[in-house]
């Protein structure tokens, strides 16, 4: 069942009755690049000798030597090297999907998040005594290894649930390269933050400069563009339903400045903010279609 592996990463099937898979890879730098790709097990990266560099959802993390990785269920994720001639080893534990949904049958709806140290420190710990196990392969090692990832279970279960979002729930039945309906889900969620087009390019797994050509055939408008839209018909319901002026709105909604927002109502609608209350004695009426179906904004 334990298996070792010195230049692949497909891990061939592990033993119906065992609730994980493992594997140890050892290998160049330059061998350790893992596209992008998402699968329903958690998985647990170690690093037994060297540092790599994980990328999970656009966050770019550096695991040293003793350190470890989790990453959820359906987290779009992938692995690179720091320095491409050193020499690798690490260990690859994946939790298999079903077995936790055996025991917890909405565990779609949430996710691990190890935010306390202590936890953090014993978890590394139980994942360390894994990696010496599946190396010595001895009588008894699995398990021993099963009672470790049942430990590491209780833990996560106890201590690191969080309750996933409707958007995140969303996305995660999402496919693979559906870049449109990610770009978009991501807008719909993030809008109020700071997002480039290198952010979003990143984000999807695409240069930018196909990205924004791809965006463009797409949805007819630049992603910029969309982007602003939906920042709009956030500024436009928060002047409709309190008392903020348009700077404290447009800022609060993700617009770098107040110009923009002028800009961007402009391309809408003709007219200036100033204009068209003076015209209509109101803001505009602004419809949201459901993003958990139609993923876009109309104005």
């Amino acid at each position: 069942m334990i298996r070792n592996y010195t230049s692949q990463f497909e891990i061939a099937s592990s033993d119906p009755n065992f609730p994980a898979r493992l594997t140890i890879f050892d290998k160049a730098g330059e061998s350790c690049y893992i596209s992008r790709h998402k699968h329903r097990d958690i998985e647990i990266n170690y690093l037994i000798r060297g540092c790599l560099k994980s990328i999970v959802n656009g966050k770019e993390t550096i695991i040293n030597q003793g350190e470890y990785c989790l990453i959820n269920s359906n987290d779009i994720h992938s692995t690179d090297y720091v320095q491409p001639n050193e020499q690798i080893k690490f260990l690859v534990v994946s939790i298999s999907y079903s077995f936790i949904k055996n025991y917890m049958p909405d565990f779609d709806n949430y996710r691990f998040e190890i935010t306390d140290t202590e936890i953090q420190h014993n978890i590394g710990r139980i994942v360390r005594r894994i990696a010496e196990l599946t190396e010595k392969n001895e009588k008894l090692a699995e398990l021993y290894i099963l009672s470790s990832l049942v430990k590491i279970l209780e833990i996560l279960f106890t201590s690191c649930m969080v309750e996933r979002s409707k958007v995140e729930i969303e996305y995660n039945k999402i496919p693979m390269y559906d870049y449109r309906r990610m770009a978009m889900l991501y807008v719909n969620d993030h809008f109020s933050e700071q997002i480039t087009l290198k952010n979003i390019s990143e984000y999807v797994g695409l240069s930018e400069t196909y990205f924004a050509k791809f965006f463009k055939i797409k949805t007819h408008k630049t992603f910029m563009q969309y982007l602003n839209e939906v920042r709009l018909v956030h500024t436009i319901m928060d002047m409709e339903n309190s008392d903020i002026n348009e700077t404290v709105a447009a800022t609060k909604n993700g617009f770098p400045n107040v110009k923009t927002f002028i800009r961007t109502f402009k391309s809408v609608y003709k007219c200036t903010p100033t204009e068209y209350r003076k015209q209509y004695k109101c803001w505009p009426t602004v419809y949201v279609f459901d993003k958990f179906h139609d993923y876009n904004y109309y104005l």
